[in-house]
């Protein structure tokens, strides 16, 4: 299962106009429809951010 950040759920659903059980569905890989995967994508997407947001903050305590 793809677990993305807090929040992110809703952010897909919005994205996506579908149910926040689809997304969770689609996440949990229930299903192989064209828009699951475009979930997964961009749940993906959403992940490497906020690694890349959490990678900065860290550099940022270091450089301090």
């Amino acid at each position: 299962k793809i677990k993305p950040p807090l929040g992110s759920i809703k952010i897909l659903a919005e994205e996506y106009k579908v149910t926040r059980v689809t997304v969770d569905m689609a996440l949990a890989y229930y299903n192989n429809s064209d828009t699951a995967k475009a979930i997964r994508i961009r749940a993906i997407e959403l992940m490497v951010t906020a690694l890349d947001e959490a990678k900065e903050f860290e550099n940022n305590l270091k450089s301090e």
